[in-house]
């Protein structure tokens, strides 16, 4: 096992990489596709790739972002929620070999999936992350919340109305390339970090570079999105 710059990573690497991803549609999130790690890594200088290897066949990869103090993190710092490795069905690795082999003292990752069974010795504590599944579309999903006895969808569509009494029509946009709407939001987030006295990652150069050219990639099962609701001519939401 060993680790390279993810600016390095051969395209049939990368391809391999991308062929395990859309294998595992339990770990589809964006943080593990290998398209994010290839952006995080045109801003910052550290992000590598530990490649996982059983016989001296690449069989899986794990991203990460090297400390100078020898530490293996999450790509993207403080903006990544979810890490881990994608690896071939049915083939045993250990964590603590790709450590070795990557000169790594230790590597400590956010979200490790519990289906990562490899990991399952090392994780400190677990949690139940929420989901909302629209893979039969809204309306599916809107109907199967109702039938659950939640009250939340008809809460929403209330609220809905009385917005467009007492302001005016809504209207939203799932993707808008609107320059005007990302900076207003940054500007948003900037205010509300402010006013709660904790740290802004996006004050900083490549965490603001990177957001910026997340919501530009649109590729193949990955793509950045710039959501926006707005009242009338007023941005409501971003």
């Amino acid at each position: 096992m060993y680790s390279e710059p993810v600016s390095t990573l051969s395209p049939e690497l990368f391809a391999l990489w991308g062929e395990l991803y859309d294998a595992d549609e339990g770990l589809s999130g964006p943080f593990l596709h290998p398209a994010y790690t290839r952006t995080v890594g045109q801003v910052r200088d550290d992000v590598e790739v530990g490649v996982i290897t059983h016989e001296e066949e690449v069989v899986g990869f794990l991203p990460f972002q090297r400390s100078r103090f020898g530490v293996g993190g999450p790509v993207g710092s403080r903006l990544c929620d979810v890490a881990g490795a994608f690896v071939k069905p049915d083939v045993s690795w250990s964590p603590e070999a790709l450590v070795r082999g990557a000169n790594l003292r230790t590597l400590r990752l956010p979200g490790v999936p519990t289906s990562m069974k490899a990991f399952e010795r090392f994780q400190t504590d677990g949690a139940t992350a929420p989901v909302l599944d629209l893979s039969d579309g809204f309306d599916a999903y809107r109907q199967g919340r109702i039938d659950s006895g939640s009250s939340i969808m008809s809460q929403i569509e209330r609220k809905a109305r009385k917005l467009t009494r007492d302001v005016g029509p809504w209207r939203f946009e799932w993707h808008t390339d609107d320059d005007s709407v990302f900076d207003t939001l940054l500007s948003w987030k900037a205010a509300q970090r402010k006013a709660t006295g904790t740290p802004n990652i996006l004050e900083l150069g490549w965490a603001r570079a990177l957001v910026e050219r997340l919501r530009r990639v649109d590729c193949d099962g990955f793509a950045g999105v710039l959501s926006a609701l707005w009242v009338g001519d007023t941005l409501a939401a971003a």
